[in-house]
């Protein structure tokens, strides 16, 4: 350790001392916040996605995703995790890669680019939270939930691995474990999981804590003000981007509509819900297990940007009325419709692909094929074609 993350830790350490009835309630307030939003929403995923990785489901289910997966240069069976991702959030999706990694069917740097790739966020928490909770608008919801997608499979395809996949080591049987002991290992593998994602929720809440008793992110927000006021966000909006970038759910929580333009502050949750924060980061280190995680920071950080940058182009060009609409849809209709929008999203890839595909093939049978000269340069190269004789009449 540097001398200056010492430095770090020993400052953290007399803050905690100094400010202890603040942090404690920081640290109150996380732990409710846990009990509330946290493991209602992911230990039920991180259960199944252990059932099925147990159960040997995820290899059958993956010779359905080897058409999209190929796109992407990692074997079929990422293709759970992608859609895992996609629907509990994180970090379900990078957890269960690290899953395939142990069991045998992914190699090493193939389970880092799969984790990279299916780290994201749920329309729980897209739609719910930030849509109708925060800009009280669905429509705005459903428009961050595909943005995010979308953006998701663009920079998958920057941090896919430079060869195509090929076998790895030998996995597990298809069969998979008996239920009683899929069910047993699940819980607990999930109860482990969650008990880390909470622990890291609790440590940068109090982090947050000491950083605003100290004024410190209030301080920052007003130096990166002019910078940030070409974009229409002001110090509060900033100084929610700062939190957010530490710990995603609080920083979602302050970008209220009442501190800025909704137009202005969309593009900024979008850019939040693709990085991440910093907690988010710790827990996808977490959850990989010893897999280095710096492809995954590097792909977080361009699809915030990404996302950032797309969402403020659809809102320029988009009615305002997007924010008009606020209340939630039947939970069935909610529940296809988080389901289908992925789904598209990952089939659209494999259209395209598989079109492109086609008219190559065919411009090369076009090009191969052979036709009649048809320049006088073109019948002197390739030779006098003997000229069937006229037929005379007598």
């Amino acid at each position: 350790m540097s001398m200056l993350s010492r430095a770090a830790v020993l400052l953290l350490f007399f803050a905690l001392v100094g400010f202890a009835p603040d942090c404690a309630d920081a640290a109150r307030e996380a732990v409710s916040l846990c009990l509330t939003g946290v493991v209602p929403s992911l230990f039920p995923f991180f259960a199944v996605s252990s059932m099925m990785q147990e159960s040997g489901l995820t290899a059958a289910l993956g010779r359905l995703g080897t058409p999209l997966m190929r796109l992407y240069r990692l074997p079929g069976c990422c293709a759970v995790p992608l859609m895992l991702g996609f629907t509990a959030g994180y970090p379900v999706g990078a957890r269960t890669c690290a899953q395939l990694y142990r069991d045998g069917y992914l190699t090493e740097h193939q389970a880092v680019c799969a984790a990279a790739l299916c780290n994201n966020t749920g329309p729980a928490f897209l739609i719910g939270m930030c849509g109708t909770g925060i800009f009280g608008s669905l429509r705005a919801g459903l428009l961050l939930y595909l943005v995010h997608i979308i953006c998701a499979l663009l920079v998958g395809l920057l941090v896919r691995p430079s060869e195509p996949s090929k076998s790895t080591a030998s996995p597990a049987p298809s069969s998979g474990a008996p239920l009683a002991d899929c069910i047993v290992h699940a819980t607990q593998s999930a109860l482990q999981g969650i008990l880390q994602v909470c622990a890291f929720v609790l440590l940068f809440s109090v982090v947050l804590c000491i950083l605003r008793t100290l004024n410190i992110l209030r301080l920052l927000s007003l130096l990166l003000t002019p910078f940030f006021a070409p974009l229409g966000l002001g110090s509060d909006a900033i100084a929610a981007l700062l939190t957010g970038s530490i710990e995603l759910t609080q920083g979602i929580a302050a970008l209220s509509p009442a501190i800025g333009d909704p137009c202005a502050l969309l593009p900024a949750a979008a850019f939040l819900c693709g990085f991440g924060g910093i907690s988010v980061l710790f827990q996808t280190k977490t959850v990989l297990d010893g897999l280095p995680v710096l492809r995954c920071v590097l792909a977080k950080l361009v699809h915030g940007i990404s996302s950032f940058v797309l969402c403020r182009a659809v809102l320029m060009f988009a009615d305002l009325r997007i924010f008009s609409f606020s209340a939630l849809p039947p939970l069935p209709l909610l529940a296809a419709l988080t389901l289908v929008i992925p789904a598209l999203c990952l089939l659209l890839p494999v259209f395209f692909q598989n079109l492109w595909k086609t008219r190559r093939r065919s411009c090369i049978i076009d090009r191969n094929s052979p036709r009649a000269p048809r320049t006088a340069a073109e019948k002197r190269r390739i030779g006098n074609v003997p000229s069937v004789p006229k037929k005379r009449n007598f």
